[in-house]
């Protein structure tokens, strides 16, 4: 991976690698935990649906299990009476790492594999950088920010009678083990929202900034100066890496 844009791709490697979900990284390790996440998610489901006969029916109790299944504002900007985590729309975006992990690996590859910084202009790659850097730095905000909401409701058990997620407690279990469950759960499930929707924006960005090394990289051709057989070679060759390197970004 080429030095001039991992600081904002790392940031995002570390988040999958909570979730098990790096795709640079192949372990047993990671495998188990995701097999966790989406057996803790299942499970939490599953108590949300159960409240449902161990509780008096009620709107507010059927509008709280929806957005506890389906809502995805709630992970920033959560209600005091309302369950927070996604659980379905992870469910969704687990599945699609899962699935599309090795994809994935060839994309950040595919990227590497072209030009670097060190061939265009100090002017240009200062410029280049700055745009890397506003990209870490509105990431790394995005992250904290649904981070510190989310360890707030984590530790909202201690502060109030409440669960971090609304669901059903089991009766075998004792009420301080779930509480440590459920706000592990909340937290997990959190950041798997957070490391997904991080990825994709820091790949609209990243995107930006590739084709701007393409304009610069059609810029620096210099088709008036072909003289031989030799220029013409070259010339062609970096024709065909334009090319290469536009269906990449259009496909």
């Amino acid at each position: 991976m080429y030095p001039y844009y991992r600081p904002p791709v790392d940031q995002i490697l570390h988040l999958f690698t909570f979730n098990g979900i790096n795709p640079l990284k192949k372990s047993l390790a990671a495998t188990l935990l995701v097999t966790l996440e989406l057996t803790s998610i299942t499970t939490t489901m599953l108590l949300i649906f159960t409240q449902f006969f161990y509780s008096d029916f009620s709107m507010k109790l059927f509008v709280d299990s929806v957005e506890s299944l389906f809502t995805t504002s709630q992970v920033t900007t959560p209600t005091p009476r309302t369950l927070k985590p996604p659980h379905f729309q992870l469910l969704v975006k687990l599945t699609t790492f899962v699935v599309k992990k090795r994809e994935i690996k060839i994309l950040l590859v595919q990227i590497s594999s072209f030009w670097s910084l060190s061939q265009f202009d100090q002017k240009f790659r200062q410029e280049c950088l700055g745009h890397l850097k506003y990209i870490k730095s509105t990431v790394k905000m995005f992250i904290v920010l649904c981070a510190s909401v989310m360890v707030f409701f984590m530790f909202s058990p201690v502060f109030a009678d409440r669960l971090a997620i609304i669901c059903y407690v089991p009766e075998f279990m004792p009420r301080w083990v779930f509480v440590v469950y459920n706000s592990w759960v909340f937290g997990y499930i959190g950041m798997g929202v957070v490391a997904f929707d991080s990825f994709v924006c820091t790949m609209i960005f990243m995107l930006h900034l590739q084709y701007k090394l393409l304009n610069e990289k059609i810029c620096l051709m210099r088709l008036e100066e072909v003289r031989n057989v030799d220029d013409e070679r070259v010339c062609l060759q970096d024709l065909r890496s334009i090319i290469q390197y536009h269906n990449f970004l259009w496909g």
